[in-house]
């Protein structure tokens, strides 16, 4: 390959296989529709990582349309849908803004909040007339609605995590189950050290709350461990200690509130026993 570019030789390379070193390459093959697909396949589920890249920038209009469109596409709104070409054209502002209608195309303006519509998307389309229509028409028919529409992922992510615990002692690890590999996979060692405390999923964290430490003693600690790094982080404590509790998320245009409902305050390390507590913690 060195070669043929000192040569200025146009030659495709030969893969056996596809893996998350060489998809963009394979995906640039004019043969073997097989790979290709695989490529696709790699570039759809790991979109949320890949489309700040510059291999993917620097991708044509045609094959980042075809990403975007996929329904199988793994982004978490259509906002980000949106950011994505944006960062895409303003890569090559001067020659990419001729592709601003297809780009636009791949993105679903029916699912775009009002305010996202008006603040983001004709602001940065304010110069494509044909774009322009129709994101009037999309604000048209969003102030027609007689209801909010909550944004729709592209993919419902089916997983279930299993978080600490007991064993012996203090189970300090994280099962998953992937329902598409149809598989568990074992974390390493996360430090929380606790049991009977409540675990949440906002966004990419999830957020480990309260629970009985080593010492058996109530906890007030908050951390959230980054899904996308593993790197674990602590946030403002309960203001109540508490185990055994109950806990709701509830999601409300770009924030989510997460409340903690009763469970227990130990009293005696001794007898193991505590009394109920009436409060809840937002």
């Amino acid at each position: 390959m060195e070669l043929a570019n000192l040569l200025d030789m146009k030659i495709a390379p030969r893969y056996e296989t596809v893996d998350l070193s060489n998809f963009l390459e394979v995906l640039k093959l004019t043969g073997d529709s097989e790979l290709k697909k695989s490529a696709m396949d790699l570039i759809v589920e790991n979109f949320e990582t890949l489309h700040k890249t510059q291999n993917f920038l620097n991708l044509p209009a045609s094959t980042v349309i075809k990403i975007l469109k996929s329904d199988n596409l793994n982004m978490s709104s259509e906002e980000d849908v949106f950011n994505s070409v944006k960062l895409w054209v303003n890569y090559n502002d001067a020659s990419r803004k001729n592709d601003l209608v297809q780009m636009m195309s791949s993105v679903r303006l029916s699912l775009l909040s009002l305010e996202f519509l008006v603040d983001e998307v004709m602001t940065f389309c304010q110069s494509c007339a044909d774009c322009m229509t129709s994101i009037r028409q999309a604000i048209k028919d969003t102030n027609n609605k007689s209801f909010i529409q909550r944004e729709a992922p592209r993919r419902e992510k089916d997983k279930l995590a299993l978080v600490g615990g007991n064993d012996i002692n203090v189970a300090n690890t994280i099962d998953i189950y992937d329902g598409q590999k149809k598989s568990w996979t074992l974390s390493e060692d996360i430090g929380i050290n606790k049991t009977c405390f409540v675990s949440v999923i906002v966004g990419d964290w999830m957020v480990i709350i309260g629970g009985l430490n080593s010492s058996n003693q109530t906890e007030t600690s908050v951390e959230y461990i980054d899904l996308k790094t593993g790197d674990k982080h602590s946030l403002k404590p309960l203001n109540q200690a508490r185990h055994d509790f109950s806990s709701v998320t509830h999601c409300r245009d770009s924030s989510t509130n997460v409340y903690v409902i009763g469970g227990f305050e130990l009293l005696d390390i001794e007898t193991n026993t505590g009394n109920r507590l009436s409060s809840v913690e937002r």
